[in-house]
């Protein structure tokens, strides 16, 4: 009954510290944007309109109603200065339409989906590029709550595949002060690329917070001198046999990017540099990031370079909930939801898209998992039956919870601490394991966090009945309280330890 109860309190908490709508606000590198603020406001919905909207250096509120088509297999569009360009409610489309930010300042892009799929302007299909000529700057730049989208990249990789469409954002020259954040990347080669020769190393002072980085080959972003910082993205990398490895934050020619409270998921590279294809090596100050089934950072340390902002980070482990949920268009203005889970017995809820506050409208798929030697009896609350996966629409706050009853024929002992040890108690970043198999026909161990995720599983390679010793890095996970189990054929035996 105690162990229950701990377990539901530990769900409850996790989720509490989500229970609040996110800061949409301005923040980063990029504050003292304003746009077109004060200026006059154009309603848009074709390309002629938009066109003769975003000319000149006069301020304007531009919105995009519904979808936009460029003429011609695609168009590069100049946008003037102090210029705020946003689209209406979820459905603001723009198709084919490089906006291209030469000279400009002051400009705001939100709340717009964008796509290139169908040009023909092979490097020039950029969705977004920022750009200078001679002494001139781009800079107070905002790209916000914005989706891009191309293709889903698949092997063979090839040069046509690669370079068939360019980057989504691509920034270049003497171009600062930026900001990106709240966006969805997604389905697409090349990113990201800041700074287009091993030459171009301006200190462009970018800010990249909260994107959703899913199913990206490289280029989150490729980033060639000067500084940025980098914090609580969710990148989500391709998993699939059939396509590329995910490559993500690529430091290059003496860069210095802090990267922290991300979290890196599916990536064959996180933070890292590239140096068979750089003239001087890029550098990262990472910190607090979180890695699963990916590598920790390889990039040299940089020294310690520090924003000259203050923001508040969410914790990695909270970070694909809530980027997940929130990020992208019709998000700004939505009504927020909490789903509150518990349990009953030893078991655990996974929620699709993570998280546990939602924008009104939300479907989430709720999967009970049981712990070894448990199984799944039934939902109560917003969700009853048995059905398993549910799915449940969040249009008010909800409570779900999962019942789960012990597996007949399993023994568990809790407290077996000459059969499964594990020390130090307190652990800095090895922890080493020592404990006897009985049954080498069914055997495991598995580290849960304080929520009950999944954090490491290392594999028992030839496991033999015997004493055997095992240890595990856990340098690359948060501090806080960990759960261990032990599958012994039919036996189930429990540790608990400290990561400091």
């Amino acid at each position: 009954m105690k162990k229950t109860l701990l377990w539901t309190l530990a769900c409850l908490v996790s989720f509490a510290s989500l229970a609040q709508k996110p800061n949409f606000g301005l923040v980063g590198f990029g504050v003292g944007t304003v746009g077109g603020a004060g200026g006059a406001v154009v309603n848009v919905s074709n390309y002629d309109q938009l066109a003769a909207a975003v000319v000149g250096t006069d301020k304007k509120i531009i919105y995009i109603n519904g979808t936009i088509t460029a003429p011609s297999g695609g168009v590069i569009l100049d946008i003037g200065s102090n210029k705020s360009i946003i689209g209406v409610g979820s459905s603001a489309f723009l198709k084919m339409i490089n906006l291209h930010l030469k000279n400009s300042q002051q400009v705001i892009i939100q709340n717009l989906k964008m796509s290139m799929i169908g040009s023909t302007l092979g490097g020039d299909a950029d969705m977004i590029s920022i750009e200078t000529t001679s002494s001139n700057e781009v800079k107070y730049v905002w790209i916000d709550h914005c989706e891009f989208f191309n293709v889903y990249p698949t092997l063979p990789e090839t040069a046509s595949k690669k370079d068939l469409y360019d980057g989504m954002i691509d920034i270049k020259k003497s171009s600062s002060l930026i900001t990106i954040s709240w966006n969805y990347f997604h389905d697409h080669w090349k990113c990201s690329l800041i700074g287009y020769t091993a030459t171009d190393t301006y200190d462009r002072k970018i800010t990249y917070h909260h994107n959703y980085f899913k199913n990206i080959k490289s280029r989150a972003p490729s980033y060639r001198g000067g500084t940025a910082h980098i914090y609580n993205n969710f990148f989500d990398g391709l998993n699939d046999p059939n396509a590329p490895t995910s490559e993500a934050v690529n430091s290059r020619e003496g860069a210095c990017l802090r990267v922290e409270n991300n979290y890196f998921k599916n990536y064959s590279k996180t933070i890292y540099c590239a140096i068979d294809d750089v003239v001087k090596e890029g550098f990262a100050y990472g910190s607090n990031n979180l890695f699963e089934d990916s590598p920790a950072q390889t990039a040299a340390l940089c020294s310690s370079f520090t924003p000259p902002y203050n923001v508040t980070l969410d914790k990695a482990e909270d970070v694909p909930g809530i980027v997940a949920s929130w990020s992208g268009v019709g998000k700004l203005d939505a009504v927020a939801f909490k789903l509150t889970t518990s349990v009953t017995g030893l078991g655990n809820i996974t929620l699709d898209p993570p998280g546990g506050v939602y924008p009104e409208g939300t479907s989430v798929t709720l999967t009970p998992v049981p712990e070894i030697g448990n199984a799944f009896v039934n939902w109560t609350g917003a969700v009853t039956g048995t059905k398993t996966p549910a799915v449940l629409v969040m249009n008010g706050n909800k409570a779900v919870s999962a019942v789960f009853s012990v597996s007949t024929g399993f023994e568990e002992s809790s407290f077996s601490i000459s059969t499964f040890k594990s020390y130090p108690t307190l652990v800095i970043n090895v922890v080493q394991f020592e404990f006897e198999i009985q049954d080498p026909t069914l055997s495991s161990i598995t580290i849960k966090d304080n929520t009950g995720r999944i954090v490491l599983e290392p594999k028992l390679e030839n496991a033999e009945i015997g004493i055997h010793s095992i240890k595990l890095d856990m340098s690359a996970l948060p501090s806080g309280i960990y759960h261990c189990m032990l599958q012994d054929g039919k036996k189930l035996h429990r540790r608990t330890l400290v990561k400091q």
